[in-house]
């Protein structure tokens, strides 16, 4: 039924106007019961426009950002348009996810700020990236926390690379870059052509020793001039892990991201990422210090990132390899992001009791 609407409301430029109202949620007993309530992505057809206000109004809610949906006029990612900072309207692109037929991105946009200036709640974000772009927008208002996303280092760390590519049936005698996505190399936010291009240039090409290594649950039918092989989508993070450790480089071409948690694990297991200058991906990666930050888009320095990191004499490698470890296991520590949350759970738990 909310597929249904979803449908119909995209046809009519109704973006999440017609889903369930909010009170449903507000009497909800796990709703009535709860201390606080931690919100996450809310453009996913099952809540509507007015929910996070609303809730907001009965209990405290955090309200963690996870891309730009939730100050734009439909868009989850505006790549490049800064029409969401003026009202939106006249969209140069209704197609950007989560796409709408007809251009009511004004009127979308009024109906999120008149909501938001009727709630109290609290952002959070896990990029400056995006918490400098939330304080730029209608969320200006509320309070807009930097919390950055943390991983388990129990499970993320550096492993034999001969040994993860000899029980992953990897070659041992190739230079691996690993991509992984969801939807593979078909989700146009992802960036794999713009692998598949580097990959590709004279620069990589005339080498016979590259190796693609995708992860992903639907694989790309583009064309490469090297082996490649598809492993399609990993749910155990222990192999995860593995594979990244197999890798001699990972490669995010991506053209929207905020601040990806592929990229933090890769480091984590000292494989150094090659990335697009997008989102919050510059704060993770230190440019030829834990890896290789490239020109937005720019298929030519992607090939020449990669050729970079992978032609690294062993100590070079080593000493960026480490680096990048050190850096993400000192900012991305699940410990502290959990600590971040409960501290801030409690304040706010505090806060409203004595209302």
């Amino acid at each position: 039924g909310l597929r249904i609407l979803a449908r119909m409301e995209a046809r009519l430029g109704q973006q999440y106007c017609l889903m369930p109202p909010s009170w449903i949620a507000r009497n909800k007993k796990i709703v009535k019961e709860a201390d606080v309530i931690h919100i996450h992505n809310s453009h996913g057809a099952y809540l509507n426009l007015w929910t996070v206000s609303a809730l907001s109004r009965i209990k405290p809610v955090i309200w963690t950002l996870h891309d730009e949906w939730a100050y734009t006029g439909h868009c989850a990612y505006t790549v490049g348009c800064d029409r969401w900072q003026t009202g939106c309207g006249k969209c140069p692109d209704l197609s950007l996810y989560p796409a709408i037929s007809i251009d009511t991105t004004h009127t979308l946009w009024l109906r999120k700020s008149r909501s938001y200036a009727r709630g109290k709640f609290t952002v959070t974000t896990p990029s400056l990236w995006l918490q400098r772009r939330a304080q730029q927008s209608m969320l200006a208002t509320r309070p807009i926390k930097y919390i950055p996303n943390g991983l388990k280092p129990e499970i993320f760390y550096p492993r034999n690379r001969a040994a993860a590519r000899q029980a992953l049936g990897l070659p041992l005698d190739k230079h691996i870059i690993m991509f992984a996505a969801n939807a593979g190399g078909r989700n146009p936010w992802k960036g794999y052509k713009y692998l598949v291009d580097a990959l590709n240039k004279p620069i990589l090409s005339r080498h016979g020793e590259v190796f693609l290594l995708g992860i992903g649950d639907t694989k790309s039918d583009s064309q490469i001039l090297h082996d490649c092989r598809w492993d399609g989508r990993i749910e155990n993070e222990h192999i995860m892990a593995a594979y990244y450790s197999a890798a001699d480089v990972f490669v995010l071409p991506s053209t929207a991201e905020n601040s990806p948690l592929t990229v933090i694990e890769s480091l984590a297991c000292g494989t150094p990422v090659v990335a697009f200058d997008v989102g919050g991906v510059s704060e993770l990666i230190d440019h030829r210090k834990t890896g290789y930050i490239a020109r937005y888009r720019d298929a030519d320095d992607l090939a020449e990132g990669i050729h970079w990191i992978t032609n690294l004499d062993k100590e070079t490698y080593r000493l960026l390899s480490e680096a990048g470890t050190e850096k993400v296991y000192a900012a991305h520590s699940l410990h502290h992001t959990v600590k971040a949350y409960l501290d801030l759970y409690q304040s706010l738990r505090d806060a409203h009791e004595n209302i």
